[in-house]
Parts: C-alpha cells; structure tokens; sequence
C-alpha cells in the first residue's frame, strides 16, 4: 500500500539519517567514555524539573476556562475540541500573558 503523503525519496532519505545518527551517537559515547551520557542523565533530570516547577507556576497562576470566567474563550475551545472530533475534552486554562493582550472590557493602563 502506497501512501500520497509520502515523498518517493523520502524512506530512502529517512533510512540513511537513522544510520548517520546511530553511527554519530556511538562515536559520541566511546570517544567520551561515556560521559555524555552522564550530562544527558542530568540534562534530563534538569528538564524534568523545570518542566514540573512551570506547570506548577501555570496552574498556580493561570485561570481554568469555565462558563462563569472567559465563556467566549471556553466556547471557541469547545468549538475547535468538535472540529478536531477529540474525545478527551480537557481543562483549558488562560494566563493573562504580561499584559500584551488586555481585556477588551477592561483598559490595561490608564494614562492620566
């Protein structure tokens, strides 16, 4: 079964860039003993956490898309959750992003 997304060069081209990068990534270990695994170990544990403390920072300051707070939001949210027929819904959240976006009710600054 063929498929049209698929380029005619590009199986080929995928193959030889899976061999050049298991090739780079063997010379990487045994010319460094073995060390960089050891920065890939901390570099991960450091993404690990960073990627915990921002989602914690999110929920913390972030508000959940609900029909009392931003119903126009919460609803253009359903609307493209129906259009990619998902079938997990989700909780939406909004942060107020550094005041680039203000309110539309509600003026940012007040210049006197």
């Amino acid at each position: 079964m063929k498929d049209e997304l698929v380029q005619p060069g590009e199986v080929s081209l995928g193959a030889i860039t899976l061999v050049l990068g298991l090739i780079g990534w063997l010379l990487l270990v045994l010319l460094t003993v073995g060390i960089a695994l050891v920065y890939l170990l901390f570099g991960f544990l450091f993404y690990l956490f960073a990627h915990s403390a921002f989602i914690s920072w999110l929920r913390g300051n972030a508000v959940p898309l609900s029909q009392a707070q931003l119903p126009d939001l919460r609803r253009a949210l359903r609307g493209l959750i129906a259009q990619a027929a998902a079938t997990s819904t989700g909780r939406g959240r909004s942060d107020h992003g550094g005041g680039s976006s203000p309110s539309p009710r509600r003026p940012s600054k007040v210049s006197r």
